[in-house]
C-alpha cells in the first residue's frame, strides 16, 4: 500500500511538471512566431498571436512586450500600446537597451489626442458608474442585509413631515405637541421589523451584547421580537453590529421614527383613521375611532406577520414598544431629561390609542420589560 501511494505521488508530480513544461514550450513557440511576424512586417498577425500568448500562464519576456508596444503603436491601437509599455517599464531594468526608447514612447503616447480622449471617456464612465452605484445604494425601498445574521434593512427616502398630533386627534396627549415641521435631509436605512431574538442571540453567540440572554417569557425565540432589553442593553448590540459590519448602526431618532412610521400619512396610524387586529398586534378588546374589537394574543408574535407601510416597514404599530435614541421631554418645547428615554409604537398589551404614530412614552434606560424591544437604523457613507 505504501509503495502504491508513493507511486501515485510521483505520477502526480510528473504530471504537474509535464503540464508546466508544456506551457513553457507553448509560450516559447508563440514568442518565436510573434517575432517572426513582426520581422516580416505582418503587424496584424503579430497582434493575433499576442492575443493567444496572453492566454498562456507564463510571463511574457520584456523584449516581446516592447516589440508589441511598437506594433500596437503602428496599428494606432494606443491603449494596447500603453498597456505593453507599462508592462515593459515595470519589468525591464533601467539599463536595458530599449528602456530609454520605451520611456520616450510612453511620454509621446500620453500626449496623443486619441489617448487623452480615451482617458477623458474613462473618467466620465468612472464618475457615471459611481453616481449610478450611489443612486442604487440610496434607492428608496431597496432592502439589504450587511451580514447573514444582521437585521434586514430598507432604505427610507429623505423628506419632511408634520411631527406630533393635532389637538383634535382622539387619544392625544400633551406630550405630542406642538405640531411642527421636521425635515429628514438624507436617506437612511431602517430595520424592516424589530430586532429578533435570533439576531440578538447571534450577538451573544459571537461574544457580544455583554453575554446577556433576555427571557422570552416562554413564548419562543427565533423570529419573535427580542424583548426584556433596556436602552442600555441595546447600546451593546449596536456596538457589536457596527463592529461586525464596519457600518454605523444606531437607534432611530424620535423624529426619524415618526417619519418612517407615518410613511407619508397624516392620520393617527399609517393604516388610516383606525386600526384593526388584522393590521397589528395589540389589546384587541379596545377600539379606536370607528374600529371594531378584535383578537388579543397577549404575547408577542413573529415579526412581519402584518402588512408593511408604504416605506416597507412592518410592525411599527404594536408587538413591542421600540426604544429610540432621544432623551425624554414633556413636550416638543421642553428641556430634555436623559434619566428617561423615549419609546414609540405601542405593544401587544397596549390599547390602540397607544399605537398611534404620534404617541410618545418615556422610561428609564435601565428598565427591561416583556413588551419593550427596538428597531435599528443605519447611516450611509458621508453621514456616518
Amino acid at each position: 500500500m505504501k509503495i502504491r501511494i508513493i507511486s501515485l505521488l510521483l505520477l502526480l508530480a510528473l504530471g504537474s511538471a509535464h503540464a508546466q513544461l508544456s506551457a513553457t514550450a507553448q509560450a516559447l513557440l508563440l514568442d518565436k512566431k510573434i517575432i517572426s511576424a513582426i520581422e516580416s512586417g505582418d503587424h496584424a498577425a503579430a497582434a493575433g498571436l499576442f492575443a493567444q500568448r496572453k492566454e498562456v500562464d507564463v510571463a511574457v519576456p520584456s523584449a516581446v512586450q516592447m516589440e508589441m508596444a511598437k506594433v500596437y503603436y503602428a496599428l494606432g491601437d494606443y491603449l494596447a500600446a500603453h498597456a505593453r509599455l507599462t508592462d515593459y517599464l515595470n519589468a525591464a531594468a533601467p539599463d536595458s537597451p530599449d528602456y530609454e526608447a520605451a520611456q520616450n514612447m510612453y511620454i509621446e503616447l500620453e500626449a496623443k489626442p486619441e489617448y487623452l480622449a480615451y482617458l477623458a471617456q474613462k473618467e466620465r464612465a468612472r464618475v457615471a458608474a459611481r453616481v449610478a452605484a450611489e443612486q442604487e445604494r440610496l434607492r428608496p425601498g431597496r432592502k439589504f442585509r450587511d451580514c447573514d445574521v444582521c437585521p434586514k434593512m430598507v432604505v427610507v427616502e429623505a423628506g419632511s413631515f408634520m411631527m406630533g398630533s393635532p389637538s383634535s386627534e382622539e387619544g392625544r396627549d400633551d406630550a405630542e405637541g406642538p405640531v411642527h415641521r421636521v425635515t429628514i435631509a438624507r436617506p437612511f436605512a431602517v430595520g424592516v421589523h424589530e430586532v429578533t431574538f435570533a439576531e440578538w442571540d447571534a450577538c451573544v453567540a459571537d461574544g457580544g451584547c455583554g453575554g446577556y440572554s433576555p427571557s422570552d417569557q416562554g413564548w419562543g425565540r427565533g423570529r419573535r421580537p427580542v424583548s426584556n432589553v433596556s436602552w442600555n442593553d441595546v447600546q451593546s448590540y449596536l456596538g457589536w453590529l457596527s463592529a461586525k459590519t464596519g457600518e454605523r448602526y444606531r437607534l432611530l431618532s424620535e423624529s426619524e421614527w415618526e417619519y418612517a412610521a407615518r410613511a407619508g400619512t397624516t392620520t393617527p396610524f399609517h393604516t388610516g383613521s383606525t386600526i384593526s387586529t388584522g393590521q397589528a398586534n395589540y389589546e384587541g378588546n379596545y377600539t379606536y375611532g370607528s374600529g371594531a374589537r378584535g383578537k388579543s394574543w397577549r404575547k408577542t408574535l413573529s415579526v412581519g406577520e402584518f402588512p408593511a407601510n408604504k416605506f416597507g416597514l412592518r410592525d411599527v404599530h404594536g408587538n413591542v414598544r421600540e426604544w429610540v435614541q432621544d432623551c425624554w421631554n414633556e413636550d416638543y418645547q421642553g428641556a430634555p431629561n436623559c434619566s428617561r428615554r423615549v419609546l414609540r409604537g405601542g405593544s401587544w398589551r397596549d390599547h390602540p390609542k397607544h399605537l398611534r404614530s404620534a404617541y410618545r412614552y418615556g422610561d428609564s434606560p435601565r428598565n427591561r420589560d416583556r413588551h419593550v424591544g427596538f428597531r435599528v437604523a443605519r447611516t450611509f457613507g458621508r453621514d456616518a
